[in-house]
C-alpha cells in the first residue's frame, strides 16, 4: 500500500516539514509545526489511511499506549503539584502550551511512523531535505545574521541554543553518511562528503559535547555492526569518511575568518579536552543530582512550572530527558519513557538484519542515529525537541516498513 507518490502533495509537504525543523524562531506557530499538522489532517482524511492504521492497530497501540501513559503520568503530577505547591510560578497558557506541545509531538511521532511504513520512496526525499536544511546557516560564513545564528560566539543556527543545534546536526551527519553510502554516482559521493566537512565544521562550531560523543557512539556502533556482516570495506569507509570530514571541518574552523578567536580557542580547548580528559568542567552530574533529590521528594511529580518552586528558588533544568520525565510525570512517566525505548529497541533489533542483508545504509543510517540521540537527551532537557521525535519517528516508521514487507512475502 502506498499512499505517498511523487505526485502526492501531503508527501512534499512532509518533506518540506523535515526541511524546516532547522527554522525554530520565537514565533507561536512554525513552519516545521504547521506543514507536519497539515500533512497529517491531509491524510487521515484519505480513507486508505485510515484504513492502513485500522489493518496495523496492534503494532500501533503498543507505543500508543507509553505515550499516553507518559501524559496521564504528568497530568496527575500537575494535580499533586498543585495541592502542594498551589498555583505553579508559570502562567497558565505556559503550561496548557507545555500539554499542546507534547501532543503534537507525540502525534508527530506516529503521524510519521505510519507514513514511512506505507511510503517506500519517503525515506529517500525526506532524508536529502533533512540533509539539505543546514543551507539555512550558510549565511554565516558571511557574517550575515550574528546576532540571531550566534550565541555567545557559538552557533546555535535559528535553534534556541547551540546544544540543541549540535544534536540535530549531529543526526544530520549520520544521514548524510548513509546518503554518501547509497549514493551510486561519483560526483553525489562528492557532493555529500564536501557538505559533510561544511556540517562537521557546524558541529565543531557549536561547541557541543553531547554531540561529539553522539556522533563517535553512532558511529562505532555502525561499523561493529558492518564487521558482523563482514562488510570490511563498508565499515573502513564509515571510519575514513567520519575521521576525514572532521579534521578538514577542523581545519575549515580555524581558518575561517568568521569565528572570533576567542571563540576558536575555547572550540579548540574543548576538542582537546573531549579526547584527553572527557568529563573536564563538566557540572550537569551537579543538576542531576539535584534533579534526583526533587524526584525523590515528589515521587508522583510535579508536572510543568514548578521548577522554581522545587528547587528552592533556583530556576534549574536536569539536563537529562529522563530525569526531565521523572520531575514532570514522577516515577511512573518515566517508567513509560523507558517502555516505549524497550519495544522501539525490540522493533529497532528485528529491522537491523533485513536492512544490513539488503544493504540499504540510508534507512540502516536511520536506525544508527537512535543511539546518537540517546546520548543527546542523556545531556540535555529534550522532551520538546522537534527533531528528537521526528527522528524516532521515521526510525519507528522504517522498522514497521520492514515488517510489513515481511508479512506480505509470508502471505504470498
Amino acid at each position: 500500500m502506498h499512499l505517498f507518490t511523487k505526485k502526492n502533495v501531503i508527501f512534499w509537504i512532509v518533506v518540506a516539514a523535515a526541511f524546516f525543523l532547522m527554522l525554530r524562531s520565537s514565533q507561536p506557530v512554525k513552519w516545521a509545526d504547521a506543514l507536519f499538522v497539515t500533512a497529517g489532517i491531509l491524510t487521515f482524511l484519505h480513507r486508505r489511511a485510515r484504513t492502513a492504521v485500522v489493518e496495523f492497530w496492534p503494532q500501533i497501540a503498543i507505543y500508543i499506549l507509553p505515550l499516553l501513559a507518559i501524559a496521564i503520568f504528568i497530568v496527575i503530577g500537575q494535580f499533586i503539584g498543585f495541592l502542594r505547591h498551589g498555583p505553579p510560578p508559570a502562567s497558565a497558557n505556559a503550561i496548557v502550551l507545555n500539554y499542546a506541545r507534547l501532543a503534537l509531538e507525540m502525534g508527530m511521532l506516529l503521524f510519521l511512523a505510519c507514513a514511512i511504513s506505507t511510503g517506500q520512496r519517503l525515506v529517500h526525499y525526506l532524508s536529502l531535505a533533512v540533509f539539505a536544511s543546514p543551507l539555512v546557516i550558510i549565511p554565516i560564513f558571511w557574517g550575515t545574521w550574528q546576532d540571531i545564528l550566534l550565541s555567545n560566539g557559538r552557533l546555535s543556527g535559528f535553534l534556541q541554543s547551540p546544544i540543541i543545534l549540535g544534536s540535530w546536526l549531529s543526526i544530520i551527519f549520520i544521514i548524510g553518511v548513509g546518503i554518501f553510502l547509497s549514493s551510486k554516482v561519483l560526483w553525489q559521493k562528492m557532493a555529500a562528503a564536501s557538505w559533510l566537512v561544511v556540517i562537521a565544521n557546524f558541529i565543531l562550531w557549536s561547541a557541543s559535547r553531547a554531540a561529539w560523543l553522539s556522533l563517535a557512539v553512532s558511529i562505532i556502533i555502525w561499523s561493529v555492526l558492518y564487521l558482523k556482516k563482514k562488510s570490511f570495506k563498508k565499515c573502513l569507509v564509515i571510519l575514513a569518511l567520519s575521521i576525514s570530514v572532521f579534521y578538514l571541518g577542523y581545519l575549515l574552523f580555524c581558518l575561517g575568518a568568521r569565528p572570533t578567536p576567542a571563540v576558536q580557542a575555547f572550540v579548540s580547548k574543548r576538542v582537546a579536552e573531549f579526547i584527553t580528559h572527557p568529563t573536564a568542567s563538566q557540572v550537569r552530574h551537579l543538576f542531576w543530582l539535584e534533579a534526583v533529590d526533587i524526584i525523590f521528594r515528589n515521587p508522583l511529580g510535579v508536572g510543568f512550572g514548578y521548577y522554581p518552586i522545587i528547587a528552592d528558588g533556583k530556576l534549574i533544568q536536569p539536563f537529562n530527558t529522563f530525569l526531565e520525565v521523572a520531575v514532570y510525570g514522577g516515577i511512573g512517566a518515566l517508567t513509560a519513557f523507558l517502555l516505549f525505548f524497550y519495544r522501539m529497541g525490540i522493533s529497532i533489533r528485528a529491522t537491523l538484519e533485513d536492512l544490513l542483508d539488503q544493504g540499504a545504509d540510508l534507512k540502516l543510517a536511520w536506525l544508527v542515529a537512535v543511539p546518537a540521540l540517546l546520548v543527546n537527551i542523556f545531556f540535555a532537557d529534550s522532551i520538546f525537541f522537534r527533531h528528537v521525535w521526528v527522528t524516532l519517528g521515521v526510525a519507528l516508521g522504517i522498522s514497521w516498513q520492514t515488517l510489513i514487507k515481511n508479512k506480505s512475502d509470508q502471505n504470498h
